[in-house]
């Protein structure tokens, strides 16, 4: 399990772009649904978008393009990013969020003196929190304390993003229409995958298992600097492009 972080690189992101759009509307949005269907909405100080799909379908690359999006940082005073996923470490939620406001070591300080420093950090800001890959949901205690910590002190209309694979977490945390990420379509799906051919440095040696290949397009690929040996062995190659 990787540790993940606000940076993305949007040159290497295909798809997304209308639940990027829908995500931002949500956040600025003076108002919050109320229940799964939508179908009403409130005034509220702190809400809470779902973000949920299987692994591998972009939660995470989402919630980096929202949160990076010129509009977002402009509108919310402070923005901050907690990798919530237990194979990190198993620090408490607040830990980890406190973490994301200072640098200042967390191991000895208590937890009425780790909810102060929230408090004072939020105290009179719209912030946005983004807690990427929850998975338990047995968090439900730890998160109506968070939760209700940061709804005391800060400004109406800060807003947390929530990425998970489980429907029950965003149901227990989020309790609002959650986004629901599916695969690509296949032009996406095709364009990701010539966007990842491009950054190739090397061919895999793996590619001497593909006993049928005709014809091998690296044209235009100026990372490869060699080619596998196994390329001998592809007796059905009929065609190999130069790399430049």
């Amino acid at each position: 399990m990787r540790e993940t972080g606000a940076f993305v690189d949007e040159e290497n992101v295909v798809g997304r772009e209308g639940e990027m759009v829908e995500i931002i509307k949500r956040l600025m949005s003076s108002e919050v649904e109320t229940g799964t269907g939508g179908s009403s909405t409130r005034r509220e100080r702190v809400s809470v978008i779902p973000i949920v799909g299987m692994g591998g379908v972009g939660k995470t690359t989402l919630a980096q393009l929202v949160y990076n999006d010129r509009a977002v940082k402009k509108h919310f005073n402070l923005r901050l990013w907690v990798c919530v996923s237990d194979n990190v470490d198993s620090d408490p939620l607040i830990v980890k969020v406190v973490r994301s406001i200072t640098s200042a070591g967390t191991k000895f300080i208590s937890m009425p003196k780790l909810e102060e420093t929230v408090a004072e950090e939020i105290t009179g800001k719209r912030f946005l929190l983004i807690l990427d890959d929850v998975w338990k949901q047995e968090i439900n205690q730890e998160w109506e304390r968070l939760k209700g910590l940061l709804g005391k002190n800060c400004v109406e209309g800060s807003r947390i993003i929530v990425t998970t694979r489980d429907d029950m977490v965003a149901k227990v945390i989020g309790g609002v229409q959650p986004c629901r990420l599916g695969h690509l379509d296949s032009e996406d799906s095709w364009d990701l995958f010539r966007k990842k051919a491009f950054e190739l440095r090397e061919l895999p040696s793996e590619i001497e298992k593909l006993v049928n290949l005709r014809h091998l397009e690296i044209k235009g690929r100026n990372r490869i600097t060699h080619l596998p040996r196994g390329l001998s062995h592809l007796t059905n190659l009929q065609t190999l492009s130069p790399l430049y």
